[in-house]
């Protein structure tokens, strides 16, 4: 046996060993996952009054053009006949 195969042999026993002997490594602990807290629906009372005055207007609009729509149905009518 040659003098280099012995120093790599001496090399991987002494690096085996060492390896063999070192402590386990732990895994590194997974942080806790973060949940949802889910609140309560809130809702703005300066929203919801600009909302109902919104669909107060629409319903006053529709009520505007149904009275013109009915008027502009008599004028046709009216103009048939």
């Amino acid at each position: 046996m040659s003098r280099h195969t012995a120093t790599v042999l001496a090399t991987v026993l002494v690096a085996g060993a060492t390896w063999a002997a070192a402590p386990a490594v732990t895994p590194t602990p997974t942080p806790a996952r973060d949940t949802a807290v889910y609140q309560p629906k809130y809702e703005d009372p300066v929203i919801k009054q600009m909302e109902d005055h919104d669909k107060q207007v629409a319903k006053e609009q529709e009520e505007q053009t149904a009275a013109i729509r009915a008027a502009q149905k008599a004028k046709k009518e009216a103009d048939k006949a």
